[in-house]
Order: structure tokens, then C-alpha cells, then sequence
């Protein structure tokens, strides 16, 4: 697919996992919010899908993606064209249907 807007680009919309530890790295100090419900819940991988990429003007490469991520009572909230580094994301291999070749 193809966008049109400012610049010609490629939309890709490819599975990935999002290491939210890793985009999210705890800090010294801070209270755990344990037992509170409408903490969300960074400490772990998430489904993801990766929509294009964007290079930094370092040369550094950001992903956009979209990732759910659930609260302490298992509430999911919706995260849209979020820009995260590169290093965070990694390739989701989704399984075939039967019948399927491989991916």
C-alpha cells in the first residue's frame, strides 16, 4: 500500500513484538503500582504491527507502530503509529493456515 501524503512511502504492516521492557526501562525510586488496577503493564513483549520506518537525522532508525499493552485488571488500551527505536522491535512470525506454504 502507498500513501500519498507529503512524501511517496511504502506502508509495510508487518507483525512484530515490541520489547516494552526495553522501551520502558524501569527507574530507581519510583513505587510499583501494585494493586492499583489502572497501572499498565511495561515488563514485557507485545504483539505489534510495524507500519513504515523513519531514519533519525543521526542515522538512527525508528519504527512506526501500533501495540496494545494491558492494565493490572486486564484492560487493553490501543497505542497508534507510536515511533519506538529499532532495537525494541523484533520479527513476529505468524503461524499458516493449514495448507499454506511457509512465510
Amino acid at each position: 500500500m502507498i500513501d500519498e501524503g507529503y512524501a511517496r512511502r511504502v506502508l509495510l504492516y508487518r507483525d512484530v513484538w515490541v520489547d516494552l521492557a526495553a522501551l520502558f526501562p524501569p527507574r530507581r525510586g519510583l513505587v510499583p503500582g501494585e494493586g492499583r488496577d489502572t497501572c499498565v503493564d511495561l515488563t514485557g513483549e507485545v504483539e505489534g504491527v510495524l507500519i513504515q520506518w523513519h531514519r533519525g537525522v543521526e542515522g538512527h532508525w525508528l519504527g512506526e507502530v501500533n501495540y496494545t499493552v494491558t492494565n493490572l485488571a486486564g484492560q487493553t488500551q490501543q497505542f497508534t503509529r507510536q515511533l519506538v527505536p529499532a532495537a525494541v522491535l523484533r520479527a513476529r512470525r505468524v503461524a499458516a493456515e493449514p495448507g499454506e506454504g511457509p512465510l
